[in-house]
């Protein structure tokens, strides 16, 4: 690693850049079970000690990839927006205070999703408990108000709804060709797999996973599963229509399952 440092190093300094070297991080990836070793990593003969978490564009990545921190400081906002809501609502409209909501709470939950949603359920029930909250709050709900009819009404997308949204989002953009190739190479298409021709050719193909806990959590497997899932459900070839049908359809879905509840 240091080796790399410095060839990193002395690529700068060639082309008249330099690297703050008390502002650089390091993180190391690792299993909650297993302790680190020692280390000397050193950049510019600046010791660099391994950290628990950084801040990445806004979002906290931790060693271990749990996004606990993540979760905890995003739960915090979340609290903050509701203590807003609850104190303004009694002067704005619903329609004030639907804008509000998107503006101040779901562009939280909204950002970086994709990263740290493949966290554990515990982590995104509390999430999901805060939106409840939040919904009461904007309807004058009591407390115990079974939240399900007030998506209906507002036209709101449940988190896990909207995660899932997302996930979808990133397929239709694999079929498209318009992902980044690193992405791309998180899918394969079943004829890529097999050499047996069949009406599923076309589908994602699922890989075998070896970890439950970040298996079945990573994209590269969630994604596929959603995907194949949704277009069985909604039986169409969601890969063949516009996006802003794509948009409808599963909005539609989304809402028309909300109705049933």
């Amino acid at each position: 690693m240091n080796k790399e440092l410095k060839i990193l190093v002395d690529w700068l300094k060639a082309n008249k850049l330099s690297l703050n070297e008390s502002k650089t991080e390091l993180l190391i990836f690792h299993s909650k079970k297993k302790a680190l070793p020692s280390i000397d990593i050193r950049l510019n003969n600046f010791p660099l000690e391994p950290k628990k978490s950084v801040e990445y564009l806004g979002v906290i990545i931790d060693d271990s990839l749990s996004w606990n921190k993540q979760i905890d400081t995003l739960c915090k906002k979340l609290s903050r927006t509701n203590g807003i809501l609850y104190k303004v609502r009694q002067f704005l409209s619903q329609d004030t205070l639907i804008s509000l909501y998107y503006s101040l709470f779901f562009s939280y939950i909204n950002y970086g999703s994709l990263v740290w949603s493949f966290t554990s359920q515990n982590n995104l029930h509390k999430i999901s408990k805060l939106q409840k909250k939040c919904l009461r709050i904007i309807t004058f709900s009591p407390f115990l108000e079974h939240t399900t009819p007030l998506l209906f009404n507002l036209k709101i997308l449940k988190f896990e709804d909207a995660i899932t949204f997302q996930v979808i989002k990133i397929i239709y953009q694999y079929y498209k060709g318009e992902l980044p190739l690193e992405v791309t190479k998180l899918f394969q298409l079943n004829k890529s797999v097999s050499l047996r021709n069949s009406r599923y050719c076309n589908h994602l193909f699922i890989p075998s996973i070896k970890s439950s806990l970040y298996g079945k959590s990573s994209l590269r497997y969630k994604g596929p599963v959603t995907w194949n899932k949704i277009n069985k459900i909604l039986n169409c070839k969601l890969q063949n229509v516009s996006f802003m049908q794509l948009k409808k359809q599963l909005k539609d879905y989304f809402f028309k399952k909300y109705e049933l509840n």
